[in-house]
């Protein structure tokens, strides 16, 4: 018993030495995340960009398009088509679809708006499933009902994963064919839309630093909104906290803790697996005692029927047993 209190009092001890070393690691943010880009029906190979079938397939976890997920779920469809479905009818349209200047489309033409909503709590955080919790439920309805009222009929599909750290929603955009065959996503995408109005405005080719910064302050503004319209009414914040920039000898010092906190919570490992096998080892000499002293209880028994039957014999038979005979019960340990 005493060796099982010290082990129970060990692994406690180790417990609340990780959770230690974890809070090191870990500050949550409660920031908002929404994030977009566009896609088309083949590779960048210049940007490495993915095809829009590539991230359908791994927003809708096909086997061996999601290798980053450990236990892949089947995602929560919320709104429109599938996503798989949705890029079929994207590319019907792309094959007849032509370009600016009349000519066939290009096949790594930018035809998809494909964005990600996280939610900043974690879903091992939630006390019962996610989907029960009244404030994600409403941050879930509230995020739905931004994008329909930012991108109208051209929000055409929307999926839940709950299979990774944070829920989060994967959500597809792109506009039908137009009279002249066109697919134009400039006019749905916040940055490309400001890009356009400035090319618009200004009278001479802008540059591409002019091109980046109008992006830029186009997805600034959809942020802005997102966060108007949906983050502040759940405490969520517009911007993470930024990391302090550290000095090199201050830079070096850190990693240098990170590293030594990291050796000591594999060493706390190790000793957790070692007392798991020890544990183990008295658990099991504790039953291998108990069945033994079952079994000499029952021999003491036997041995006593015997005892008792010798007397009996030797007193019908008109002997006397040796008063210096040993007593054949054994004695206990």
């Amino acid at each position: 018993m005493h060796a099982l209190r010290a082990i129970g009092s060990l692994r406690e001890s180790f417990r609340v030495a990780r959770v230690g070393l974890s809070m090191v690691y870990f500050m949550s943010n409660n920031a908002q995340f929404i994030s977009i880009m566009e896609f088309g029906r083949s590779n960048n190979k210049r940007s490495e960009k993915r095809s829009m079938r590539d991230i359908v397939s791994e927003a809708e976890r096909i086997p061996d398009n999601c290798p980053h997920v450990k236990s892949p779920q089947v995602p929560l469809l919320i709104h429109g088509d599938s996503p798989l479905i949705m890029c079929d009818k994207l590319e019907a349209f792309a094959d007849h679809a032509r370009s600016a200047n009349g000519n066939k489309l290009r096949q790594d033409a930018r035809i998809l708006l494909s964005g990600v909503i996280s939610y900043p709590k974690r879903v091992s955080d939630f006390d019962e499933h996610c989907l029960t919790d009244p404030v994600f439920k409403s941050w879930l309805k509230q995020s739905r009902e931004f994008l329909r009222n930012h991108f109208g009929n051209d929000f055409k599909s929307a999926v839940l994963h709950l299979d990774e750290g944070h829920p989060h929603i994967h959500f597809y955009c792109h506009q039908g064919l137009r009279n002249n065959l066109t697919l134009d996503l400039k006019s749905i995408h916040p940055g490309l839309r400001v890009e356009q109005q400035l090319r618009a405005k200004l009278k001479r080719k802008p540059k591409k630093t002019e091109l980046s910064q109008a992006n830029s302050l186009g997805l600034k503004h959809f942020q802005d909104k997102f966060y108007k319209e949906v983050s502040v009414h759940f405490d969520h914040k517009r911007l993470t906290v930024k990391r302090e920039r550290l000095k090199q000898a201050e830079f070096k010092k850190q990693q240098a803790d990170k590293r030594e906190l990291e050796g000591k919570d594999l060493k706390i490992s190790h000793l957790d697996s070692e007392l798991d096998k020890k544990y183990t080892q008295v658990n099991e000499l504790k039953t291998v005692s108990h069945e033994q002293q079952q079994e000499l209880s029952k021999l003491q028994h036997y041995v006593g029927k015997l005892e008792s039957s010798m007397q009996f014999l030797c007193k019908k038979l008109g002997l006397n047993a040796p008063k210096n005979a040993p007593s054949l019960t054994p004695k206990g340990p």
